[in-house]
């Protein structure tokens, strides 16, 4: 169901519990957004990270990795794709719901002529018997490492957390793509 089937079903009066999902999604991408506009204006007013780690009650190195290096160029003088985070949710959404050529569409020859989509749907498989089901989304950090824009997306799944890691080259292909455990992220 599509996000205007959905709103059609609101519309009509139907219940549908996961128009409540995206509009909370919505809320917690524009809450971050906000959230990292708030940290540059602390930092452009001379506020350490040290201080913005204790305010968020973090360290002030997950402050930086979180805020800092966000929207830094690389030592390429890239800056990585400006829309590589919401790809990047598209392509869980995708993997979630079980579109294997999706997601395989996306990428470069090098990943394509790796993994095909019955691999991909075969990993996927053995990743939820390890970790179980999908249940939620968290914060997405993107930043610019060498050729490549890497995105990491906070994923809620039954059995534990993970990270899903996307790398972009620079015509927005998928050139690498890893579930990791929290613990090693």
């Amino acid at each position: 169901m599509t996000r205007h089937d959905r709103q059609e079903t609101v519309d009509t009066g139907e219940h549908d519990p996961l128009t409540e999902v995206i509009a909370a999604h919505d809320a917690l991408r524009a809450a971050d957004r906000r959230l990292h506009r708030a940290v540059r204006a602390a930092r452009s007013a001379g506020e350490t990270w040290e201080v913005i780690g204790e305010t968020l009650g973090i360290t002030r190195q997950a402050a930086y990795q979180r805020f800092g290096r966000a929207g830094e160029r690389s030592d390429t003088g890239l800056a990585p794709l400006p829309d590589a985070a919401d790809r990047s949710v598209r392509i869980l959404v995708d993997l979630t719901e079980g579109r294997w050529p999706a997601v395989v569409s996306r990428f470069s020859p090098r990943m394509a002529g790796a993994v095909d989509a019955t691999r991909l749907a075969a990993v996927w498989a053995e990743l939820t018997d390890s970790i179980g089901r999908y249940e939620g989304i968290g914060t997405t950090f993107v930043r610019r490492i060498g050729r490549h824009t890497v995105v990491d997306v906070a994923v809620r799944c039954e059995a534990g957390d993970a990270t899903l890691r996307v790398a972009y080259d620079d015509g927005g292909a998928i050139a690498g793509l890893l579930v990791l455990p929290v613990a090693q992220t």
